[in-house]
């Protein structure tokens, strides 16, 4: 893996940065912005939800480096399930000691998450071929470090890219975002153009930090369903993937 794609660029001296989070909640609510990062009334409010959804993103970047690095052999004789569960706890300890010690979860709902996610992990195991081909592909990198100036500002766009795969026969790069769901995005959550703007803010961004060409450049948010809708005619399927259009005139 190029080591570009590893470094963080350091902030320059006086620079301020700005992340997608905070883009999104401006554009949500000025009002709200502005309590939380320049009144730093920032709440604190753990969530089941968010330690799944860390935990779950890092045991999935862990697997794709295993299997894209070394082989899909190796990566399948991972314990994926004991891993999800280290995490969860880990960051659920972090979380309850932050909140005083307040405990926001149980027993039964970790174990109900922990349960869902080994759902997701070995659907993909099984399928990872589908989703990630290994043959002809090159893994750029996990967690890529975004920090780029933006346009006639001393502001400097900050992030990470979840993962990154280059497709060696034209080179074409696909940029993911993983995103945990309880039951995929709909029709609303397509259209949330707030959603949809981190990947193509991203892709911009990352294409003028590593001097990649942007039409070489695909978008995929990779949802992960927790829960699979009951009696359902159709064959549903643990992931979900969405292209938003990043086109130049959208971006």
């Amino acid at each position: 893996m190029s080591s570009i794609f590893k470094v963080r660029p350091a902030i320059p001296s006086g620079s301020k940065t700005i992340s997608y989070s905070q883009f999104s909640l401006y554009s949500e609510c000025p009002h709200k912005w502005r309590l939380m990062y320049i009144d730093k009334h920032k709440p604190e409010d753990p969530s089941i939800y968010l330690i799944f959804g860390t935990s779950m993103h890092e045991v999935l970047q862990e697997y794709l480096t295993v299997a894209f690095e070394r082989t899909a052999k190796e990566a399948d004789r991972m314990d994926l399930s004991g891993m999800l569960y280290e995490k969860m706890v880990k960051y659920y300890k972090q979380s309850v000691e932050k909140n005083n010690n307040k405990h926001f979860s149980n027993r039964l709902e970790l174990q109900e998450f922990h349960k869902d996610g080994i759902e997701i992990l070995e659907f993909i195991r099984k399928r990872r071929a589908e989703y990630f081909p290994t043959k002809h592909y090159k893994l750029l990198g996990v967690e890529i470090p975004l920090l780029e100036k933006i346009e006639d500002y001393n502001v400097y766009l900050m992030g990470f890219i979840d993962l990154a795969v280059l497709d060696e026969r034209d080179n074409t790069i696909t940029v993911y975002d993983f995103k945990t769901s309880t039951r995929g995005w709909g029709d609303k959550d397509k259209k949330n153009e707030n959603k949809k703007a981190q990947l193509i803010i991203y892709k911009k961004y990352f294409a003028k930090q590593y001097n990649l060409p942007e039409d070489n450049i695909e978008v995929v948010f990779f949802i992960l369903k927790r829960k699979l809708w009951e009696n359902s005619d159709f064959i549903q399927k643990r992931v979900q993937l969405f292209k938003p259009s990043s086109g130049k005139i959208t971006r």
